[in-house]
């Protein structure tokens, strides 16, 4: 309809667009074979940081930690409800998308 019709300057629309304009997304594995959790859970149970944090780091551990409980060696996030959601890591995420679409 817009290519048919024209603009207030009297030009059409160009509906050509070159390839160059055309991307590809492409997704790609993690580097790390730990889940994303794996600090947070080594926190709680160990009291113990990542060798390589900063103390800006180790600052943000301890807040972000007060969020989390372990049950049972299952790590769950607490909700502002007090539900406690159980936190997943990426191939087990995939798993459920799947499964619920």
């Amino acid at each position: 309809w817009l290519a048919e019709n024209p603009l207030d300057g009297g030009e059409l629309v160009d509906l050509d667009f070159p390839d160059e304009c055309v991307y590809f997304v492409e997704t790609k594995p993690p580097i790390s074979t730990c889940p994303w959790y794996t600090d947070i859970i080594n926190f709680i149970m160990d009291h113990t940081y990542p060798k390589s944090a900063t103390s800006q780091q180790r600052r943000w551990l301890c807040i972000i930690t007060a969020k989390y409980v372990v049950l049972d060696q299952v790590l769950y996030r607490r909700a502002f409800d007090d539900m406690l959601l159980r936190c997943v890591d990426i191939e087990e995420s995939k798993r459920i998308l799947h499964e619920s679409h």
